[in-house]
């Protein structure tokens, strides 16, 4: 069996450790390969995804430890592209496409947040109704690969 995951998440956003722990830890783990996939940042200023002008150096981050490991671990560096984002300006390896809100009534708001949070959304635009909000949400994720051109698609159940 092949250790691997790409669907990694480090202190450039909502993640917890820093990307050289990552690699270590894989490497201990026995993972052959990982890759990294930072929140794309939104036209809203959430605090789960990457800064736009941190972007640069979490790229660059990733391509040094690239070549420092790269005799212990191959390390892909991807990008987990929201379909409310823009573009990648650079060329990740790998795009997982996800959808983390929904624009609705002029304003966006998370999907993968409390059930309480949930139901003050499903209550504010959509008058109660949670299955019109699921299927908002589900025609977002039928569109994604046309929007992002992704390669995976991460997490296609966050309601």
């Amino acid at each position: 069996m092949k250790l691997s995951t790409y669907h990694l998440h480090t202190t450039f956003c909502d993640g917890k450790n820093t990307p050289e722990e990552m690699v270590l830890e894989a490497i201990k783990l026995g993972c052959t390969e990982i890759g990294f996939s930072g929140h794309s940042h939104l036209p809203f200023e959430p605090t789960w995804t990457m800064k736009k002008e941190d972007v640069p150096v979490y790229v660059q981050t990733i391509k040094d430890l690239k070549e420092k490991y790269k005799d212990k671990i191959k390390i892909y560096i991807g990008i987990e592209q929201d379909y409310f984002s823009e573009a990648p300006d650079w060329k990740p390896d790998y795009i997982l496409g996800a959808v983390h809100c929904i624009y609705k009534n002029g304003e966006y708001f998370d999907v993968d947040t409390s059930a309480e949070v949930m139901k003050k959304n499903v209550d504010k635009h959509y008058g109660g109704d949670v299955y019109a909000y699921c299927e908002d949400y589900f025609a977002l994720m039928a569109d994604l690969y046309n929007k992002t051109k992704c390669d995976i698609i991460a997490h296609f159940d966050l309601v």
